[in-house]
């Protein structure tokens, strides 16, 4: 075999050599294995998402009951007349005593009184399907059908523990209890809304498929 003989004999297939040694044979490529393709599962395209019922409210407004404030709003009356009865003392009698005691009462007023203003109750409005929360100088406003958000009811209405949880687009978590809210009306109401988000999620993962 001369050298261009060796050259081929190392460079290319022995199928491929032909009848370099006189052998007859023709050449036979060797026979492929026949892929095997993985079968796609079927899609399945949700359909549109349904609305919430007509029996599910689509307006409500819930104050917070504080019972706390309704005793400061006592203690600051108790603190006011106590101040001025102290003062009517200390000028009629000159009594240093009286006098401290119109200073404390006064400090007491002034304290309630600033708590009273800067602590507002919780005003949660529901419209449509918008939940608005306003808790003392910030105001979020919740969307109950949005699929991306965290919004979960916790525990049944009817027992003392229920709680929603609703998460607002800085990731800030506001949680109501049955102090702020009517939990009958508003667990059905979520409940709603989120089986509406649970659709989009279908549908939008649906189309990311296609």
């Amino acid at each position: 075999m001369d050298d261009m003989e060796i050259e081929l004999h190392y460079d290319t297939p022995f199928w491929a050599l032909g009848n370099f040694e006189g052998n007859s044979t023709p050449p036979q490529v060797p026979q492929q294995a026949i892929p095997v393709h993985e079968t796609a599962p079927p899609l399945i395209v949700p359909g549109p998402a349904a609305a919430p019922g007509p029996d599910v409210p689509t307006t409500g407004e819930w104050r917070e009951l504080v019972p706390r404030r309704r005793l400061r709003g006592l203690i600051l009356g108790a603190a006011l007349a106590g101040a001025v009865a102290g003062l009517v003392t200390a000028v009629t009698t000159q009594s240093r005593v009286a006098v401290v005691a119109a200073a404390v009462c006064a400090v007491v007023a002034i304290v309630n009184r600033m708590t009273l203003v800067t602590v507002t109750p919780t005003l949660v409005r529901l419209e449509g399907a918008t939940l608005t929360v306003r808790r003392d100088s910030r105001t979020d406003v919740f969307a109950l059908a949005d699929p991306n958000r965290r919004i979960e009811t916790v525990g049944l209405p009817d027992q003392a523990d229920w709680r929603l949880r609703l998460e607002a687009p800085d990731l800030h978590v506001v949680e109501l209890s049955p102090a702020h809210v009517d939990p009958a009306i508003l667990h059905q109401v979520v409940r709603a809304h989120r089986q509406v988000a649970a659709f989009k999620r279908l549908e939008h993962e649906a189309r990311l498929r296609r």
